[in-house]
């Protein structure tokens, strides 16, 4: 008999138009405490069940954002990461672009070989002109006709090139049994890290390839006598930097780098060498060659 009276009682205290279908949605949207009577007014921060937080303060307001301490924490984070990575980014970086400077050199030192076995590019008894002076960079081989004494060739000196054009003899550096060729990657001279200064030499053995008597006697039917022909391919802006004092001969530098790839003691980047055969219009010249180098019975 209570229960009619209670619910009765419940129904007054809500006002007029205050259904309960309201009253539900205001406390599922509302961050504030609802009473059941909404004439009755509760005090900001006071203790409601609907309030999770102290202060009245809601679950989703205490949660928002990142504080200034998150945010330094990350970026430093994020720094040390990055310091760690940088030096094996940069040694990826540096060993790829060494690794293509090696190729376009290993490129340019075959196209100049090809170059002068086809008569293109003059060299040796080839080259009358005394601008050039390549014959000059065929010279005496002291061992025998098997060997290969083509390192015993001096490295360039330092000196700042001077080619008047691309893929042409450079008046400087200089060298008594060398000549330098210049292959200009950029269009800009041969001054930069895309240019390649080529170091070509030849030399004629002792022992004489085209002999006709002795231990040579097997060679009689050969129709022409050869050179063999050597070069080494430098980076062209190693000439002018500072930091490179002169240069190797022996070994090619790697192409596995963590840096610039310019040293104190610059090495070439391609070494090759091949045997060049004399055309017969110009066994003159090659004849005048050895007669100057001392070589007899081998022209």
């Amino acid at each position: 008999m209570n229960k009619p009276k209670q619910m009765q009682q419940n129904q007054r205290q809500l006002n007029r138009g205050y259904s309960p279908m309201s009253f539900a949605l205001e406390r599922l949207t509302s961050p504030e405490p609802v009473p059941l009577n909404p004439s009755v007014n509760v005090p900001r921060g006071a203790y409601h069940p609907d309030n999770n937080c102290q202060g009245g303060k809601s679950r989703q307001g205490s949660q928002s954002g990142f504080t200034i301490i998150e945010s330094l924490v990350a970026i430093i984070v994020v720094t040390i990461l990055m310091i760690g990575l940088a030096p094996v980014i940069t040694l990826s970086v540096a060993t790829r672009v060494q690794a293509k400077r090696v190729e376009l050199a290993t490129q340019a030192a075959r196209s100049y070989l090809d170059g002068v076995r086809t008569g293109a590019i003059p060299f040796g008894p080839t080259d009358t002109g005394s601008t050039q002076g390549t014959h000059k960079a065929i010279t005496r081989d002291a061992a025998s006709r098997d060997d290969d004494n083509l390192n015993q060739v001096a490295p360039p000196t330092k000196a700042a090139p001077n080619c008047p054009a691309n893929r042409v003899y450079c008046t400087s550096p200089t060298s008594n049994d060398s000549v330098f060729y210049c292959v200009d990657g950029d269009g800009g001279g041969c001054r930069t890290s895309q240019d390649f200064i080529i170091q070509a030499f030849g030399k004629i053995t002792t022992s004489g390839i085209y002999d006709l008597t002795g231990s040579n006697r097997e060679f009689a039917n050969q129709v022409y006598p050869n050179y063999k022909l050597g070069v080494r391919v430098y980076r062209a802006d190693s000439f002018i930097s500072e930091f490179t004092e002169g240069f190797t001969a022996g070994s090619t530098q790697s192409s596995f780098t963590g840096g610039t790839g310019i040293s104190k003691e610059q090495a070439p980047l391609v070494i090759m060498s091949t045997e060049i055969p004399v055309k017969e219009d110009q066994l003159g010249q090659y004849r005048a060659i050895c007669t100057a180098n001392g070589i007899t019975g081998g022209c």
